[in-house]
Formats: structure tokens, C-alpha cells, sequence
């Protein structure tokens, strides 16, 4: 059976890790933070001070400091109203402390949140405000060239087989391009430790392929255990199924034997009463020939005793 084809693997960033999605933000008015679990407001009191008015609910939020509204507005997502708190920081800012109902990241706090701020501190250039994120440095082919010698790599442009290739031949053809590749690094790295051009510190000599082949060994070791787990659901599954039937079968059963056991039941009733209904007819019928029996000796005894009667008086 063919394997399925294996994600395209990406290389590493030459510069370093990207920078985190940003979890933080400010505007005109205050800076927030968060993280899964809460998100915390921030608003600069002013030098005068002023009273703070503060009211959270679970979709809204409203903060008045003085005669100015910072926030008044729908949130972003549901906050738990009795867990969340605010204070007074060195009656210098007021500090919001919200509890999310779902943890996930906020990208902003409002639901319309404002345009963030492009203002700098004093004393602070454009590029150190606080509310711009640092880009990652700039990738130079000089860089990637100096990377890969140090490291010990080839310097020969390579390629990857192509994702139509990738498809048809499957993960036997990706190893084995990459077990060419890693001779190639060896043979490389043979070549410059000769001419001496080179030293390589023995914890650097597991380079990029080196990794790449792991990476694809741990896959095809996943890939076997992901199907012995497919195949292992399979036959749970099938043996769910087998013993789903067999209890239906037996309900199937066990109903089919009530009902014969009723229909017998049922059956004998119907003869027993059958064979009392001809015992009682054929009393009945005793009863009324008995009946008849005595009826006709009393006319058989009057006609009797009237023709008698009748001889005397012409005897007379």
C-alpha cells in the first residue's frame, strides 16, 4: 500500500526565530497586555489627578478619568465580571485587570478598537517608541554563503524534489535525496578539513541534512505509529460494531421468544375456552332434552287419562 505524500519540510529562518505575534498594544489613550487567561488595561492618570470612574460588565467597559472618557465601549470578547479588579498605581495610571471567560488571545481589547498611536516619547526616536514592533534583520546572500561554510555544508546550489515528484515516488524517494545530499556534506566536509581552509568544532559537525534526514526518520517512525493507531481505531471499531450487532441480535431473540411464549399462551387460552363453551352447550342441550323428555310424559299421561274418560261415558 502507498504511503500519503509529506509535508514540504521548510527551513529553518537564517536570522534567527521570527519575533512572537504581538500580545500587547497601546493607543492614544492607554496600553494594554494579556495573556490566555486575562488582559490588563492601563490609563496614565494626570498630574492634577482627578477621580476615576470605573465600570466593567461582561461585554462592556467604561472608564472616566476626571471629565474625560477613556474608554466606553463593547469588549472585544466576554470577561468575567467578579474576577476582575482595577486599582490606582502610585496615583500615576489605573490599572484594569480582566478575567476572559474563553482562554484565547485578544488581538485588541475593543471590539472597534482605535487607531493605534504613531507619537513618540520625549527624548525618543521614531524607531524606539514603545508601540513599534523591531523587524528581524535583513537576509544577505553573504550571510547564508558564511552560515553554510561554517557550519560545514555544501556550497553547490541543491534542490528538493518537486511536490509532483514528492507525490508519485513517496517518502522512499525524499530519503534517499537526502541521504545523497548528506554524503555530499560528508565528502564536503572531508575536503575542507584537508585543505586545512576550515576547522569545525565537533558539536557543529551535525548539520542542517543531518537534521533534515531525523526529522524525515521521526516522520516515517510517526507515520508507522499514526497507522498501527488508524488500524488499531479500525478494529475497536469493528469490534463496536460486532457487539452492537450480537446485543441487537439478542434483544432480537430474546423478543421473539416473549412473543412466542405470549402466542402460546394465547393459543391454549383460546382451546380451553373453545372446549368450556361445548361442555356448557352440550349441558344446556342435556338440560333442555331432559326437559322435553318430562314434557312429553305429561301429555302422553293427559291424553291417556282423556280417552280413558271418554270409553267410560260410552260404556255408560
Amino acid at each position: 500500500r502507498e504511503l500519503p505524500a509529506m509535508p514540504e519540510q521548510q527551513p529553518p529562518h537564517l536570522s534567527g526565530l521570527k519575533s512572537l505575534e504581538q500580545r500587547s498594544g497601546c493607543t492614544d489613550q492607554y496600553r494594554w497586555t494579556q495573556t490566555l487567561n486575562e488582559i490588563v488595561v492601563i490609563a496614565e492618570l494626570p498630574e492634577d489627578g482627578g477621580q476615576v470612574e470605573c465600570k466593567m460588565q461582561s461585554r462592556r467597559l467604561r472608564l472616566r478619568i476626571g471629565e474625560t472618557t477613556v474608554i466606553e465601549d463593547e469588549l472585544f470578547d466576554l470577561v468575567a465580571c467578579d474576577a476582575s479588579t482595577w486599582t490606582t498605581v502610585d496615583n500615576h495610571s489605573v490599572e484594569i485587570t480582566m478575567s476572559k471567560v474563553h482562554p484565547e488571545w485578544w488581538p485588541h481589547v475593543l471590539k472597534r478598537p482605535p487607531p493605534t498611536t504613531n507619537t513618540t516619547t520625549e527624548g525618543a526616536t521614531e524607531d524606539e517608541s514603545p508601540c513599534k514592533p523591531k523587524p528581524d534583520p535583513p537576509v544577505t546572500k553573504e550571510g547564508v554563503m558564511m552560515m553554510l561554510s561554517f557550519r560545514g555544508g555544501p556550497i553547490v546550489k541543491t534542490r528538493c524534489p518537486n511536490d509532483t515528484a514528492h507525490r508519485t515516488k513517496g517518502a522512499a524517494a525524499m530519503l534517499s535525496w537526502c541521504v545523497e545530499q548528506v554524503a555530499k556534506v560528508d565528502d564536503h566536509k572531508k575536503a575542507l578539513e584537508k585543505s586545512g581552509s576550515v576547522v569545525m568544532h565537533p558539536e557543529l559537525r551535525k548539520d542542517a541534512w543531518g537534521d533534515l534526514l531525523d526529522r524525515l526518520v521521526n516522520s516515517e517512525e510517526k507515520r508507522s505509529i499514526e497507522l498501527k493507531r488508524l488500524q488499531h481505531h479500525r478494529r475497536e471499531k469493528r469490534a463496536q460494531r460486532r457487539e452492537h450487532y450480537t446485543s441487537v441480535m439478542a434483544r432480537y431473540d430474546e423478543e421473539k421468544r416473549r412473543y412466542d411464549e405470549w402466542n402460546e399462551q394465547r393459543l391454549e387460552q383460546r382451546q380451553r375456552d373453545r372446549e368450556n363453551k361445548e361442555k356448557n352447550n352440550k349441558k344446556k342441550n342435556k338440560k333442555k332434552n331432559n326437559k322435553k323428555k318430562k314434557n312429553d310424559k305429561k301429555t302422553m299421561t293427559t291424553t291417556t287419562s282423556s280417552s280413558d274418560r271418554a270409553q267410560r261415558e260410552r260404556e255408560l
